[in-house]
């Protein structure tokens, strides 16, 4: 009988000394108890490595970074580290459900062609208070093209089948984007799906990695766009990637002329997302153009070219 671990949950900690002891708290409640619990500090200045060296369960497998080498580093290490099936990254400052590992493991069990599986998300401040929910309902064809224009995981949520990782996991230079390019890599030969309920908590907060890169957010998620669209084969010019930012980000049209570059753009991604076999592309790009519509609704030239296009360029060619 083996003695390894189902479950590989996997930790870094970063000057997280406010909410690291809730987030290993969750870990260690948890009903399903055959896992490791492997944490890593990456030389946190405050009590981080004090609070990690409090705990003294048997399953808490704990290494200290003598300097901060920064989140895909660490987390590259913990995956090479890791003995388990299943693979559960856990941000510092989440909470988990209880019941969270239990769930995943039985529905991953049953459905083997799903390889990356999250769950509903609830969004909580600094306090612990709900602010939202995050209901993440699309079925496993449509996650893919989802992914070419946002990331549909929250990283705690996400259990992950070991046999399914990249060669290439995280890229020098990709923190704070080397979750969301794990799971397209993965996706390529593989499902995901989020699991119905609320299994785990995502804590909002003005020290959390969202908003520490706020100041160069848009430069992150264009480098995230640029690989994934020549992972497509796509060789994207700096104009193009502007275009897809502002689609995937939602913002208002301007102009007509900047409307018809938005369709122009679609349509060409729209031939090679069919060419990957993307699956569910052309639902997800109308998607796009509505929200598109949507913010130029007060504009009766932009909205009416906007519904012309829907209807000529993207419904009428669905299935083609």
């Amino acid at each position: 009988m083996s003695n390894l671990p189902e479950l590989s949950v996997l930790m870094t900690a970063y000057n997280a000394s406010l909410f690291i002891r809730d987030a290993v708290e969750s870990v260690l409640k948890q009903s399903f108890t055959n896992f490791e619990f492997i944490i890593m500090d990456d030389g946190s200045e405050d009590d981080t490595a004090l609070i990690i060296s409090s705990f003294s369960d048997g399953r808490i497998i704990t290494h200290f970074s003598k300097q901060n080498l920064g989140v895909s580093k660490q987390r590259a290490k913990l995956l090479s580290l890791a003995r388990g099936k299943y693979i559960n990254f856990v941000d510092a400052d989440d909470i988990l459900h209880p019941s969270k590992f239990e769930k995943q493991i039985q529905f991953l069990e049953k459905n083997p062609e799903i390889s990356v599986l999250g769950t509903y998300v609830i969004i909580i401040d600094e306090r612990g208070k709900m602010r939202s929910r995050l209901k993440l309902k699309a079925n496993s064809d449509q996650i893919r093209s989802i992914l070419v224009f946002r990331n549909y995981f929250v990283n705690s949520s996400v259990m992950f089948r070991k046999a399914v990782i990249p060669k290439e996991t995280f890229r020098e230079g990709a923190d704070f984007i080397e979750d969301y390019l794990l799971w397209w890599k993965i996706l390529q030969q593989a499902k995901g799906y989020n699991l119905p309920g609320y299994y785990t908590c995502y804590r909002d907060h003005k020290d959390n990695m969202t908003h520490r890169v706020e100041a160069y957010r848009d430069l992150l998620d264009k480098t995230v766009y640029k690989l994934i669209l020549q992972d497509m084969g796509m060789q994207p010019v700096q104009e193009e990637l502007d275009l897809h930012y502002f689609i995937s980000n939602s913002a208002p049209v301007k102009s007509l002329d900047q409307m018809k570059s938005l369709r122009n753009w679609l349509l060409k991604l729209n031939r090679y997302c069919r060419a990957e076999v993307m699956g569910y592309v052309n639902k997800t790009i109308c998607n796009r153009w509505l929200k598109i519509c949507w913010k130029a609704r007060k504009n009766p030239v932009l909205l009416g070219f906007g519904l012309y296009v829907l209807c000529t360029d993207f419904i009428m060619n669905q299935g083609k």
